[in-house]
C-alpha cells in the first residue's frame, strides 16, 4: 500500500473512533496502539470484571470496492458496549455491530474524499468467554480504545491494490457529518 493511502487510512480510523466513541461515552478516549496480544487482554479484564454474567462480545465488518478491501474488528466487553449505547446487556452484541458499522461509515466517508468509492458488509457479532478473530491479507493496525465506559479493542486491516492510486479531491465528495444531502 502506498504511503498516502496508509496515512489516510490510519487518519481515518482514529478519528472516526474519536467522534463516535466520544459521542456515545460523553467523554474524551484515549486511543493508543496496541502491541500485546488483544485476546489475553480481554481475557484478563473479562476475569477481572465485577459485572455478573459479562461476557467477552466482538464484531466483524466488511469493506470492500474497486482496488479496495478490508475488515474492522472491534472486541469488548457486554457491560462496556451496553453501557457506551445505554442499552441492556442483552442487547450488547447487537449494539457492538452497529458500532462497527457507525465507524465504518465514517471511514468509508472520509475515502470519497479521496476518490474511493467502497460498500460495507453486514455487521457480523458473537459473544463468548474466550473470542478470537482472524484477519484477511493486508496491512493491520490493532488498537486499544480507552473511554469513560470501558476499553476496546479494534482491529483494522486494510489492502489497496498497488495500481491504485490515491489523491485528494478538489472538493469534499462526501457530506458533512450529520448533514442530509437531497437529490
Amino acid at each position: 500500500m502506498n504511503q498516502l493511502a496508509k496515512d489516510v487510512c490510519t487518519e481515518g480510523l482514529f478519528s472516526a473512533l474519536a467522534e463516535v466513541l466520544e459521542y456515545y461515552s460523553g467523554d474524551e478516549v484515549t486511543i493508543k496502539h496496541a502491541n500485546c496480544d488483544s485476546l489475553a487482554a480481554v481475557f484478563n479484564e473479562t476475569i477481572e470484571c465485577p459485572t455478573s454474567g459479562c461476557e467477552t462480545i466482538a464484531s466483524f465488518t466488511r469493506l470492500d470496492g474497486p482496488g479496495v478491501s478490508g475488515s474492522l474488528s472491534l472486541t469488548s466487553h457486554a457491560c462496556v458496549i451496553a453501557k457506551l449505547g445505554g442499552q441492556d446487556m442483552e442487547l450488547a452484541s447487537d449494539w457492538i455491530g452497529e458500532l462497527g458499522n457507525q465507524l465504518l461509515g465514517r471511514f468509508k466517508n472520509n475515502l470519497l474524499d479521496y476518490g474511493v468509492s467502497t460498500d460495507l458488509g453486514i455487521p457480523l457479532t458473537s459473544r463468548g468467554i474466550l473470542l478470537n478473530s482472524t484477519t484477511s491479507p493486508g496491512d493491520q493496525l490493532d488498537l486499544k480504545v480507552e473511554t469513560a465506559a470501558g476499553n476496546i479493542w479494534v482491529t483494522f486491516v486494510l489492502q489497496v491494490g498497488y495500481d491504485h492510486r490515491w489523491r485528494k479531491l478538489p472538493q469534499a465528495a462526501s457530506a458533512a457529518a450529520g448533514s442530509v444531502q437531497l437529490f
